[in-house]
């Protein structure tokens, strides 16, 4: 049943794989597939599941798309083949711009407390200098 549905995708990434190499060399591509591996394995090293663990408290679609999808985009780029990497560079890109439009929604340390929290956690402290007399 697997080898029946992944079918068409091997052929679709064996017809791209010739074109790749019939235009590029057999070198290019072996060039190809061995830096994308290694950049895969850098991203789902640097952006695994401890990522997404640690962003666990702001659970949001564009956390768990943004980190998710790094990890799916790197497994994909581990893959050898054309497609695949075609497939993993726009999810890397999607997964990119949602971690960049949560980072721009989050506000800053300063926007969250006001001039009236400020005043409840002001105390006021009188120092006295003694200083020893000889």
């Amino acid at each position: 049943m697997i080898k029946i549905s992944l079918f068409p995708y091997f052929v679709i990434e064996l017809v791209c794989v010739v074109l790749y190499i019939s235009k590029y060399g057999i070198l290019n591509f072996f060039g190809e597939v061995f830096l994308s591996g290694i950049f895969g394995f850098f991203l789902v090293l640097s952006y695994g599941f401890s990522n997404f663990y640690s962003k666990f408290e702001n659970l949001n679609l564009k956390n768990v798309f943004g980190s998710m999808g790094l990890v799916v985009g790197g497994f994909l780029l581990m893959v050898p083949g054309i497609l695949s990497d075609i497939f993993a560079v726009f999810i890397i890109s999607v997964s990119l711009i949602l971690k960049l439009i949560s980072y721009l929604q989050t506000p800053t340390h300063e926007e969250c407390y006001t001039k009236e929290d400020y005043k409840d956690d002001v105390i006021d402290v009188e120092i006295i200098d003694e200083t020893k007399r000889g």
